[in-house]
């Protein structure tokens, strides 16, 4: 799917007044979205990046879950606690479903993503 993201926008994150943001597409094929604020009224230090809707790198192999590749890699280290990590849609949970250390993501038996059934995204800081 193609999308354009705009190079500059604003948008409210209260209803005092409207904040600058800066928008740019990363990653092979588009595969990650990164805002960052251009200051920090709303609690955020200047320059704070996000990474929204990626796919972990790595090779989707696994047949039960228990098998196959079970490490992925992130284009960033997360800040501590901003990892979101999603499995076919469902959110997955620190070191019960997968472990992190720096960028890579290491996921945790019966979790596994199994060829043709699973997929994954990621919304995190950085």
């Amino acid at each position: 799917m193609a999308y354009t993201v705009p190079t500059n926008f604003q948008t409210r994150l209260s209803d005092d007044e409207p904040t600058d943001l800066t928008a740019s597409t990363t990653g092979a094929a588009g595969t990650s979205n990164e805002l960052s604020r251009a200051d920090h009224r709303h609690g955020l230090p200047a320059g704070y990046l996000f990474a929204a809707n990626e796919t972990p790198t790595g090779t989707i192999n696994g047949t039960t879950g228990s098998d196959g590749n079970a490490a992925f890699t992130l284009a960033q280290t997360p800040a501590t606690g901003s990892l979101q990590l999603f499995m076919t849609g469902v959110l997955q949970l620190l070191d019960t479903d997968y472990t992190l250390v720096g960028a890579t993501i290491t996921y945790v038996a019966p979790k596994i993503p199994i060829t043709g059934n699973d997929w994954h995204r990621a919304w995190y800081r950085y």
